[in-house]
C-alpha cells in the first residue's frame, strides 16, 4: 500500500465557493456498530474533523422520509444509514461544528432512489396525485426549517436523487407536467428557507443523454425549471470516459450558461482485497479496466484530480465523493431485508412471517472505494484535495511499467499480446505497444520475458504462465457482463448465490463469484455451456466443488458421469480424464440435487485437451 501520493496543480482556477464534498450519510450508523477512524499516524479522530483537515468543506446527506418498517407496533431499520430527519440533524450539527456546510439530498422516498426506482414514501401513497407536489413543498420546507433552527448552513439542496426516470413517483415522460410541478414546488420550498442555497437537479448517464432531461423538444424539458445547478453522478467505471465527461460539461456550459454544474457522486477503488463484512462492487479486472486508473490510493487521487481538473476548466461548482468513510465494520449493510422489501414492493411486509425466507438483503459494497483502509486508518488519497490546493505533492507523470506483470497464455496459441495495459507513475492506465525479446514456449510452465514500452523506452519484464486452453468460457464465473452468468445457461428450482456471502458456509474457491446454494428445501440446478473444440482429441474436465449431502453429475458430450464429492468445508478438485471428443460444438453440463440442510459451491470449471 502506498504511503504517499502525488497530485499536481489544476490547470484552471476553481470558483471561490467551490464545494469539496463528501457524502457521510452512513456515519452515525457505522459508529453505532463500533466504527472508528484514524489519521495517517494512527490517532483516533472524529471523522468529520478528519475530512475537514483533509480539505473537504461540504458534507452531503441523503434524507429519507421514513426509513423504517412498521410491523406489529415495532420499527425495523431499512439500513444504509437510516437517514431520517432526526439522524441527519445530528450529522448536520457535527458538520457545522467542524466548519462544513451541508448539501441535503432529498430522495423523496423512504429508501434509495436511483435511475430505476422512485417509490413514494409510504405516508404519501394514499394521497391524490394532484396533492403530491404541495406535500413535497411542505415536507422540504418543514425539514429545512429544522436545519435552520440548529444554525446549520445548508449551502445546496438536491430536489430528488438521480432523477432520470421519475421524481416522487411521477414519471418524467408519461407524467411530465406533474413531475415538473413537483420539482417547482421543491425548489420554491428551498428558496423560501435558504434563499442563498443552490438548488440542484441530479441526473446520471450524462455523457450521451443529458439533452433528453433538459431540452423540451427532445425530452423532458427540465431545463426550463428555475433551478441553479445541473448535478450528476460520474463514476469513471460506469459513466463514460473522461473525454465524454468533458463533452457533457462543455455542452451544459454552452447551452445553459445560467446553470452551474456539480458532480454529486464519484469514487474509485484502492484495493481488491476482500473482507468478510462486505461484498465489494469494485474489482480491478473490470472496473479498473473501464475506469483507466490503477486500483490504489494513487489511482483514487489521480481519478479525483482528473475529474476536478476538467470540472475547473468547465466552470464547475463542486464535487462530492460518495461513501468515503464506509469502512467494513461488522453489521453494516447497504440495505436491510426490510429496506430491500420496500424497494421491491413499495410497502412494508405485513408481518415478520412474510419475510422469513426473504434474504436478498445487501451487505455494504463500497468499502474498497473508501478513503480509509478496512481498519479505519486514513489512506493518503484522503488528502487529495488538500494537496491540490497546497501544490505540495507535484510530480511529473510518465509511463513506468506493465499494468499486469503476470500473463497467462494457452499452450495451443502462446503469443504474448503486442499491445497491453501500461501504468504511469500517477496511476493512469494506457494501452501501449511492447517490443518483446524473442521467446518460445514448447510446454506448460512459467517463464519470464523481457520487453520495452516503445513510446517511453522503458524496459519491462513479464511472468508468462503457459497453460492448456480452457474451452469453457467464464469458467470462474467472474464475468458479470450477463446476468446471472456470462456464457452459461442456468436453470434452478431455487435462487442460487453468485458471489461471496460471509454468513453462509459456502464461498468462492478463487475470485469473487461462484455458483452455489444452501438448501432450505429440496433443490436442483442445471448449468450448461456449449464448448467449441478445435480438434478431435482426448480432453480433461475439472471443477472445484465444495459440497455437503448433494448429488453431482456431469454430462460431457454424449456421456454422463457421476461425481462423488462430499467436502463440506474445503473445495475438492474433481477431474475426469481421457474423454474422447470430436471437433466442433460439445455440450458440457453440471447437474446438482440436494435436500434441506445440504449445500454446494462450484468454481473454476475447465475443459482442456490432454495434449
Amino acid at each position: 500500500m502506498e504511503k504517499e501520493i502525488y497530485v499536481n496543480k489544476l490547470h484552471f482556477p476553481l470558483k471561490d465557493d467551490f464545494a469539496f464534498g463528501i457524502d457521510l450519510s452512513e456515519v452515525l450508523e457505522l459508529e453505532e456498530l463500533g466504527a472508528k477512524w484514524y489519521d495517517e499516524e494512527g490517532n483516533e479522530k472524529d471523522v468529520f474533523a478528519l475530512f475537514h483537515e483533509a480539505g473537504f468543506n461540504a458534507v452531503r446527506l441523503r434524507l429519507w422520509n421514513d426509513p423504517y418498517a412498521h410491523i406489529n407496533g415495532k420499527l425495523f431499520s431499512y439500513g444504509g444509514g437510516t437517514n431520517d430527519l432526526n439522524r441527519d440533524l445530528i450529522l448536520g450539527r457535527r458538520a457545522r461544528d467542524n466548519g462544513m456546510s451541508i448539501c441535503l439530498d432529498y430522495h423523496l422516498s423512504d429508501s434509495y432512489t436511483d435511475p430505476e426506482t422512485h417509490h413514494l414514501p409510504k405516508a404519501w401513497q394514499s394521497l391524490p396525485k394532484e396533492e403530491i407536489a404541495k406535500t413535497v413543498y411542505r415536507y422540504i420546507k418543514d425539514t429545512l426549517l429544522a436545519f435552520k433552527k440548529e444554525n446549520i448552513v445548508v449551502s445546496s439542496v438536491q430536489v430528488g436523487n438521480e432523477c432520470i426516470s421519475a421524481i416522487a413517483g411521477a414519471s418524467l415522460y408519461s407524467d411530465n407536467a406533474r413531475a415538473k410541478e413537483i420539482f417547482r414546488y421543491g425548489i420554491k420550498a428551498v428558496k423560501e428557507v435558504y434563499p442563498q442555497a443552490k438548488t440542484i437537479l441530479h441526473f446520471t448517464d450524462i455523457h450521451h443523454a443529458i439533452q433528453k432531461y433538459l431540452l423540451p423538444e427532445e425530452g423532458c424539458g427540465l431545463g426550463e425549471l428555475p433551478f441553479d445547478v445541473i448535478g450528476f453522478s460520474y463514476y469513471p467505471f460506469w459513466h463514460g470516459t473522461l473525454k465524454q465527461y468533458e463533452e457533457a460539461l462543455t455542452y451544459v456550459k454552452e447551452h445553459y450558461p445560467d446553470k452551474e454544474t456539480m458532480v454529486m457522486e464519484t469514487s474509485y477503488g484502492y484495493t481488491d482485497e476482500k473482507h468478510h463484512n462486505v461484498i465489494n462492487q469494485f474489482h480491478s479486472w473490470d472496473f479498473g479496466s473501464i475506469g483507466r486508473f490503477v486500483t490504489s490510493p494513487q489511482g483514487q487521487a489521480t481519478a479525483m484530480y482528473s475529474e476536478l481538473d476538467i470540472l475547473a476548466k468547465c466552470g464547475g461548482a463542486g464535487i462530492f465523493y460518495w461513501a468515503g468513510a464506509w469502512i467494513p465494520v461488522k453489521g453494516t449493510q447497504y440495505i436491510s431485508k426490510y429496506g430491500k422489501f420496500y424497494l421491491d414492493h413499495a410497502r412494508d411486509p405485513y408481518s415478520e412471517e412474510e419475510i422469513v425466507n426473504y434474504s436478498p438483503y445487501l451487505l455494504a459494497s463500497w468499502s474498497n472505494q473508501a478513503l480509509f483502509d478496512y481498519e479505519g486508518k486514513a489512506l493518503p488519497s484522503l488528502y487529495t484535495f488538500k494537496h491540490i490546493l497546497l501544490g505540495d505533492k507535484e510530480k511529473e507523470d510518465k509511463l513506468v511499467d506493465l499494468r499486469y506483470k503476470s500473463i497467462t497464455l494457452p499452450l495451443e496459441h502462446p503469443t504474448i499480446p503486442q499491445y497491453v495495459d501500461c501504468v504511469t507513475l500517477l496511476g493512469r492506465i494506457y494501452v501501449e505497444q511492447i517490443d518483446w525479446e524473442p521467446y518460445s514456449f514448447e510446454e506448460e510452465g512459467d517463464y519470464k520475458v523481457k520487453g520495452k514500452i516503445i513510446s517511453a523506452n522503458v524496459e519491462v519484464e513479464a511472468e508468462i504462465h503457459i497453460r492448456r486452453k480452457n474451452y469453457l468460457l467464464n469458467g470462474g464465473f467472474e464475468d458479470k457482463s450477463v446476468f446471472p452468468f456470462a456464457s452459461w445457461a442456468y436453470n434452478a428450482s431455487s435462487p442460487s448465490l453468485f458471489q461471496d456471502e460471509p454468513s453462509l458456509p459456502i464461498h468462492p474457491h478463487d475470485g469473487e463469484r461462484f455458483v452455489g446454494h444452501v438448501g432450505k428445501g429440496n433443490f436442483s440446478l442445471l448449468l450448461s455451456q456449449i464448448a467449441d473444440l478445435e480438434k478431435d482429441d482426448e480432453y480433461i474436465f475439472s471443477a472445484h466443488i465444495l459440497a455437503k449431502d448433494v448429488s453431482v453429475k456431469a454430462q460431457i458430450g454424449l456421456k454422463e458421469y457421476e461425481i462423488p464429492v462430499n467436502s463440506p468445508s474445503d473445495y475438492q478438485k474433481v477431474e475426469i480424464k481421457g474423454i474422447s471428443l470430436e471437433k466442433g460444438n460439445t455440450l458440457v453440463s453440471l447437474m446438482v440435487k440436494g435436500e434441506k440442510g445440504s449445500y454446494f459451491a462450484i468454481d473454476d470449471v475447465s475443459l482442456t485437451r490432454m495434449l
